[in-house]
């Protein structure tokens, strides 16, 4: 009798697909034959012998990580023994987004969802615990799980989601520095979401009814490459924003880059507390990070400035702040292996966003009809 939700073949050989295909042969003296292919494109991964070893199992582990349609066939001589191809309808599966950051929940959240409507299994997501109150509520369909409360065997198919070193194409089947963020986990999952934007969690406060009108800012980011390196530029815009009335709230994890005449609303709070003060919010001016997507999730104009990515990477945006006549885009070009905050790539001094005025993100702002209904 099984234990897991593991496929039990003949002479006791075991086959579960919890990242990749395993195919497991119990201790023994017998020789097989294994055939293994991928059905979406007649791949065959592996066609060879396998003997087992008297003292212990012997397991045959794919490299490849991601959605694939698994045709597992076992032989002995030229005899069919066992044939089995993966079926995820009704089965137990695990979408895992460990270790993800906020901006990755939100751009993979649509192939999450994708991928049950075509597959149909009994979904679980693994995410931080922080992240699970994004989309718990917006999605009752889904069962999220944090890793404190995560079995893997408790499931027929586990797939990773998430980004993986240069010229790894075992987890991801496509150059990730190529990828638009919402097709990366697309590819890992083989499904189509268009670029669609998730569900998020509905307000549980009528922040615009609390404060009046307002705008969202968010200065801050996990690079300095992805901040706006132009000096006194926040300053110039939340003076700008001010002058056409309305208040501005920085809703950064921190105050260290707050500009001194936005109104303090920083610290590491709920996200259902971001999401409410987002759908209170008339637009919201950020960067190429986690706040951007959760305000382009809300429904709210994103004005973003970036040029350390290319405009292709993140999600449409017509407010989109950049200057391609420069050094940019180096996180689809360059190694972005180090953990060094304050290193620019490319050693030019961040000239990607030093490059960026304060007058072109205000005349970006200036296109947003809320405040071109404002101005009239």
């Amino acid at each position: 009798m099984e234990t897991f939700p593991y496929i039990q073949a003949s002479f006791g050989i075991i086959i579960h697909f919890l990242e990749g295909v395993h195919v497991v042969f119990p201790p023994g003296d017998r020789k097989f034959h294994l055939q293994i292919i991928s059905m979406d494109n007649g791949q065959s991964i592996f066609d060879g012998d396998v003997e087992e070893k008297p003292s212990r199992p012997v397991e045959f582990k794919s490299l490849q990580t991601y959605h694939v349609n698994w045709q597992v066939t076992i032989l002995q001589g030229k005899q069919i023994i066992f044939r089995y191809s993966l079926n995820l309808t009704g089965r137990p599966v695990c979408v895992n987004m460990l270790p993800g950051a906020m901006g990755d929940m939100v751009a993979w959240m649509p192939a999450v969802v994708n991928f049950q409507r075509e597959y149909n299994p009994k979904l679980t997501v693994l995410m931080k615990k922080e992240y699970i109150e994004l989309f718990e509520s917006a999605y009752p369909s889904i069962r999220f799980v944090a890793p404190d409360a995560f079995n893997v065997k408790e499931f027929y198919a586990c797939y990773p989601v998430g980004v993986w070193g240069y010229g790894d194409l075992n987890h991801n089947p496509t150059d990730f520095q190529k990828d638009n963020l919402i097709d990366h986990a697309d590819n890992i999952l083989r499904v189509h979401s268009n670029r669609q934007k998730p569900m998020v969690a509905a307000a549980t406060e009528d922040c615009k009814a609390k404060y009046g009108k307002y705008v969202c800012i968010a200065t801050r980011a996990s690079r300095k490459m992805k901040q706006w390196n132009f000096p006194g530029g926040w300053e110039k815009v939340t003076a700008f924003l001010k002058e056409k009335g309305y208040r501005v709230f920085c809703i950064d994890g921190d105050n260290k880059a707050m500009p001194p005449n936005a109104e303090d609303f920083t610290g590491y709070l709920p996200l259902r507390q971001r999401i409410n003060l987002l759908r209170g919010a008339e637009f919201f001016v950020g960067l190429p990070s986690g706040l951007s997507w959760i305000a382009w999730a809300c429904d709210k104009p994103v004005v973003m400035i970036a040029n350390c990515t290319e405009e292709w990477v993140e999600f449409e945006t017509p407010y989109r702040v950049s200057n391609t006549e420069v050094c940019h885009g180096c996180f689809n070009s360059q190694d972005m292996r180090f953990n060094e905050f304050e290193k620019c790539p490319c050693n030019k001094d961040f000239i990607c966003t030093t490059s960026i005025t304060a007058e072109k993100v205000i005349e970006t702002i200036q296109k947003i009809p809320a405040l071109s209904e404002k101005k009239g």
